[in-house]
């Protein structure tokens, strides 16, 4: 009888973590929305939206369809990879489900719960997988935004040479670090079953996975094909509020991408994606209400939409099971 009610105390102190981590989250997103609404002029908010290129939002918007078949084609690899053949219906709508979790969760981590959505039995194996694919996910945005940071204008440390060089000194060992990942993805599988069977009670609870170098480079590939999508998107957008050129706004979004990856403490990243957008826009000295509608504008087409979308597929499933 001592087991049950060990167990039942400790699902009772993980269920109050987790709700302390998402009051936490919460009130992270609702100082910086304050602070963010504090210093925005409404009236001017108002004229820059009237100011937008629509034809270049428009343009934005038709690349959802593209990224959105990117990421149906990452996915469907990863269900390979663990030995589970899905269909374009599944791959759909599992995505689409996963959107709208990830819309309310730091760093979209609720989109590793769309696994949930297929029919595969081997879950565990699956879950591996999308944790190599997240990272090679986050390599890409770290790698992205440190290679664009020594341009930054107005940055303290981007004053001198000296930290130029030293700037271009770490981006090299971040290269070189991320392509020993890239080529030998079983480190990461080893060091998921070591950090996974150390905390479980049971003995194996997942089994160590492999992957070859040319699968893994595929997966590596595609994850980078949907980050320049992204990055594509933003460049768009940005370019449609403001009038700096097409460097400048690559420059922006990588450097508004990294910060937001490096900081995933607010609920749904709100606050903090609007927040590193203004930062970044001030080096620039553009107005934050720009930065704003750049920063929404992205998180409209991208999660907005889809979220939307995946609701409505959800909502249609659940009718029809009725």
């Amino acid at each position: 009888m001592i087991l049950p009610r060990k167990k039942d105390m400790n699902l009772k102190i993980l269920k109050h973590k987790k709700t302390i981590i998402n009051i936490f989250k919460v009130l992270v997103s609702l100082i910086i929305i304050f602070v963010i609404l504090n210093n925005i002029d409404f009236i001017i908010l108002k004229n820059n939206l009237s100011e937008i290129n629509l034809p270049l939002f428009t343009i934005a918007l038709l690349l959802l369809s593209l990224n959105l078949v990117s990421q149906f084609a990452k996915w469907d690899l990863v269900l390979k990879l663990s030995n589970y053949q899905s269909n374009f219906k599944e791959l759909a709508g599992s995505t689409l489900y996963a959107i709208s979790l990830g819309i309310i969760t730091p760093g979209k981590i609720g989109e590793m719960g769309k696994v949930f959505f297929t029919k595969a039995e081997n879950k565990k194996t699956v879950i591996q997988f999308q944790l190599l694919e997240k990272i090679y996910d986050t390599m890409i945005v770290i790698f992205g935004g440190i290679l664009t940071l020594p341009f930054l204008p107005n940055l303290f440390i981007n004053k001198n040479l000296q930290n130029r060089i030293v700037q271009y000194i770490f981006i090299f060992f971040i290269f070189v670090f991320f392509t020993k990942i890239i080529i030998n993805p079983n480190l990461i599988f080893l060091l998921f079953h070591n950090i996974f069977n150390f905390f479980s009670k049971k003995k194996q609870l997942i089994k160590e996975i492999t992957l070859d170098n040319k699968k893994s480079i595929h997966l590596f590939l595609l994850s980078k094909a949907l980050y320049l999508i992204y990055i594509t998107q933003f460049i768009i957008l940005i370019i449609a509020i403001t009038d700096i050129k097409f460097i400048e706004a690559l420059i922006i979004a990588t450097s508004v991408m990294l910060i937001k990856t490096l900081l995933p403490f607010s609920f749904a990243d709100l606050g903090i994606r609007e927040g590193s957008t203004i930062f970044i826009f001030k080096l620039y000295n553009l107005p934050a209400e720009k930065a704003i509608i750049s920063a929404f504008s992205l998180f409209l087409i991208n999660f907005i939409i889809p979220s939307l979308l995946g609701c409505l597929l959800y909502l249609k499933k659940l009718k029809k099971s009725l």
